[in-house]
């Protein structure tokens, strides 16, 4: 029994050292397979620059395989040098190039909407725009006035809409948000193309059109005639308005 005992212990051992020569083979052959190096670094090479989201995702594979591969080979120190920081870099950026590509083609149509006065495509592809970007502030200048001029021509339909973004982005304006943007002569702007707007002049669009839609489309005459009374008193722009007066009276 001892005998076979001995006998046993004595092949696992060979076993174990095989595998740890077969581990320690395998890593000196990749270090000197030069082809499969090149294969890699060069695909890598070729892509790491490209800026649409297929090319980064092939880019940081190929970046993770050589590195993966390859990043313990002393005789590729420099390469490894230089593809490191690349795969950092990204990967940190992918998640932002495929928010940018889902919302490319959404801007497209809520620009195209406004441009045409399309209300269905500015308030459907603006709530697209803002389920990914939800604090963005030139969305939701144009969803808080666009209802308005739209009940201009018999169509209340976005009253609703409109006064729900007209006081998200009043608040938010209120609140300090930044502009991203100027206009040509240097103010700090918000909002899109024709509903673009400095920010005293957003905030007294909004709220003219939350009086307006409260007080025409809502039939909410209670709740309006106060609005207009603080825009009398604080509005730049609709303060000396016939509108607002002939409303009040």
């Amino acid at each position: 029994m001892k005998t076979i005992f001995r006998f046993l212990s004595t092949g696992v051992l060979s076993a174990a050292l095989l595998a740890v020569g077969a581990v320690a083979g395998y890593g000196q052959d990749v270090c000197a397979d030069v082809d499969a190096q090149t294969a890699v670094y060069t695909k890598f090479t070729g892509i790491y620059l490209k800026k649409s989201v297929a090319d980064m995702e092939t880019a940081l594979a190929t970046g993770k395989e050589f590195l993966e591969k390859f990043g313990a080979c002393e005789s590729l120190a420099e390469q490894v040098k230089f593809v490191k920081p690349h795969v950092e870099r990204i990967e940190k950026a992918l998640p932002l190039a495929k928010k940018g590509a889902q919302l490319d083609p959404l801007f497209t149509r809520f620009d195209a909407g406004i441009n045409t006065d399309n209300g269905d495509e500015i308030y459907s592809a603006g709530k697209a725009i803002l389920a990914i970007d939800t604090d963005n502030i030139n969305i939701m200048v144009p969803l808080g006035v666009a209802g308005l001029y739209q009940s201009y021509n018999n169509n209340p339909k976005y009253a609703d809409d409109t006064i729900r973004y007209a006081k998200m982005a009043i608040a938010k304006l209120k609140a300090g948000t930044p502009a991203i943007k100027k206009n040509k002569a240097g103010a700090d702007v918000y909002g899109a193309l024709k509903y673009e707007f400095t920010k005293e002049h957003a905030i007294d669009e909004m709220s003219y059109a939350i009086a307006n839609l409260t007080y025409y489309a809502k039939k909410d005459r209670a709740g309006a005639l106060p609005l207009y009374y603080e825009i009398a008193q604080t509005s730049t722009r609709y303060k000396d308005d016939p509108r607002v007066y002939q409303t009040i009276g």
